[in-house]
């Protein structure tokens, strides 16, 4: 893995079931964030491992088939993972469904985060309700996301780098960086299927347990971006990381046909 780089997944690859609960003890909020209702963003999914029974991460809902996420969210076994809609808690109400199929991008790159996108089957289709389950919108194929741009970045994130655990849903605006800015945070390793948002200053942003989940845009709600990596939360001068969806918004359509 890079030096400056770490996912938005905190210790992913050390988790075992004796360390799990330190880990759920310190995830799940946002930097700088507000609470904010499923019925606001209700295409928001939460990847939660059953068994070990905490917030995995993040996903938005492509259809009643198909879930988007992070590639590196993909961890452990098909039946380990529950998929939460319709809830602003990603441990409690709305409705929940098993995995039958995690579709991983064939160039993914664990240790670069390049190509971190994957796209989740759910064992029965997802009942859209048109109220706190919706699916979200993406950009059109040639689509370009400009700088200054500012995204919304939901989901279930802690407040700080050390922050304690909640429950319930946040949501965080930023504005998209220049190219040369966010190669030069993270020390010329961004590809372009990578984006970076954030502040200069530092002071809000996504954090551990965000992975996975959805940057849509300010202005008309569009997904643009998977939340990917970070190097720590909200340090000035350090933004957060996401893959570019709209650079591979033809890969998504050939595997789903949306």
């Amino acid at each position: 893995m890079r030096e400056t780089i770490g996912y938005r997944l905190e210790n992913h690859l050390n988790i075992t079931s004796l360390d799990w609960q330190d880990y759920l003890g310190d995830a799940n909020e946002i930097v700088g964030g507000d609470v904010v209702d499923i019925k606001q963003y209700p295409y928001l999914v939460s990847v939660y491992h059953i068994y070990m029974k905490g917030l995995i991460c993040g996903g938005s809902i492509l259809s009643e088939r198909y879930v988007l996420s992070a590639g590196h969210c993909h961890m452990f076994c098909i039946g380990c993972y529950q998929l939460r809609v319709g809830s602003s808690y990603y441990a409690e109400e709305g409705y929940t469904y098993s995995v039958s199929n995690v579709t991983m991008h064939p160039q993914f790159n664990k240790n670069t985060l390049d190509y971190d996108i994957s796209i989740w089957t759910p064992t029965e289709k997802i009942a859209l309700n048109g109220v706190t389950i919706k699916t979200v919108k993406l950009p059109d194929i040639g689509s370009v996301l400009h700088s200054g741009a500012n995204i919304i970045v939901i989901g279930w994130g802690r407040t700080s780098e050390s922050g304690n655990v909640s429950e319930v849903l946040r949501a965080v605006t930023v504005p998209v960086t220049t190219e040369e800015y966010c190669s030069s945070a993270f020390n010329d390793t961004i590809t372009e299927r990578m984006f970076c948002a954030g502040f200069v200053e530092g002071g809000k942003d996504a954090c551990y347990g965000y992975s996975g989940s959805p940057a849509v845009s300010a202005k008309n709600l569009v997904q643009y971006g998977i939340v990917s990596f970070g190097n720590g939360c909200a340090r000035p001068g350090k933004p957060g990381g996401y893959t570019n969806i709209t650079v591979l918004r033809d890969w998504i359509q050939n595997i789903t046909g949306i």
